[in-house]
């Protein structure tokens, strides 16, 4: 029983992506944006991540250098965005001790968000296809991650609705690096 409620409830999140790329993709998806300090998010994705029992050798580290943190987004799907970057690199992540680093700096009226890890990487051809819909790369040695492919689509689309910008880098065999700009919020003072 807890089995087919842990696939229902995963099944229930990526039906949900799907309506919610679809409402994106046709721009209706309505955005209630909000002051947030994106560092106060952020740690709480990683003390989330931190409190699953099943990371095992699991390192999350935080590296705020950014100044200014404060941006005006939709905290439900920006926070989404940011769970599911961290989830894939965990899920992707190398046989040997994975760590992740979640960094954060300030570059001409921008906050930019890199998450990388040490974990398997991908071909140049993958780094190309990451975000499109239902896209895994094909081949080596973890046939038992599971997903649909829909996590990156969900999450450039939502950045993009933001008016923010996603990227990726990687090497195979030399882990991954996201990354994610937002405009920051000018402080009115």
């Amino acid at each position: 029983m807890g089995i087919i409620g842990t696939e229902t409830e995963r099944l229930t999140e990526n039906v949900s992506r799907i309506l919610q790329i679809a409402q994106t993709e046709k721009n209706k998806l309505i955005l209630k944006p909000e002051p947030i300090n994106l560092h106060q998010l952020l740690n709480h994705v990683i003390q989330t991540f931190e409190l699953k029992s099943d990371l095992g050798q699991v390192t999350l580290s935080p590296e705020f250098k950014a100044s200014n943190d404060s941006v005006s987004a939709d905290e439900t799907h920006i926070i989404n965005v940011f769970f599911n970057i961290i989830d894939n690199a965990i899920k992707y992540r190398s046989p040997k001790d994975c760590k992740v680093i979640v960094e954060t700096t300030n570059q001409n009226g921008s906050i930019i968000v890199m998450i990388g890890d040490n974990g398997m990487g991908m071909s140049k051809e993958a780094v190309t296809k990451m975000f499109d819909r239902f896209y895994r790369e094909q081949g080596g040695n973890k046939h038992d991650i599971k997903g649909f492919g829909l996590g990156l689509t969900y999450a450039k689309s939502i950045v993009e609705a933001h008016k923010g910008k996603i990227w990726a880098q990687s090497e195979k065999g030399e882990g991954t690096k996201l990354f994610v700009e937002l405009d920051i919020t000018k402080n009115k003072n």
